[in-house]
């Protein structure tokens, strides 16, 4: 996992990476023997980055929810899915910062029905 570099802005690439290692540690099952002490520092990285992916997600639906897409009944694991399955599905876009392809991912998921002119 590359972390983002002070003053680098965050990308799509590394939302998509935080998101999916956060998925697959929560989705693994492990045994105490599993682990070294070099393990545990990883995974307290790897939740540490999904978690602030997840922050950073509700963070912008938050900012922009009812403005610019109409989710108000989403729930975080919701908006965390949505997004991570645009990412999935969009390599190409992965190098957009995250903030606009969070957006993109949940005007598509959530369009304003009428929006007011």
């Amino acid at each position: 996992m590359r972390e983002v570099e002070p003053n680098e802005p965050l990308d799509g690439e590394h939302l998509f990476s935080y998101l999916k290692e956060l998925r697959e540690l929560l989705e693994a099952t492990y045994s105490e023997e599993d682990f070294s002490a070099y393990d545990i520092v990883e995974i307290v990285d790897i939740q540490a980055f999904g978690y602030m992916a997840r922050g950073y997600i509700l963070g912008i639906h938050d900012a922009y929810n009812e403005e610019l897409f109409d989710s108000k009944n989403a729930i975080l694991g919701q908006l965390r899915d949505i997004v991570f399955k645009y990412l999935k599905s969009n390599p190409k876009e992965r190098h957009e910062l995250a903030g606009d392809i969070v957006i993109k991912a949940l005007q598509e998921a959530f369009p304003i029905k009428n929006k007011k002119k």
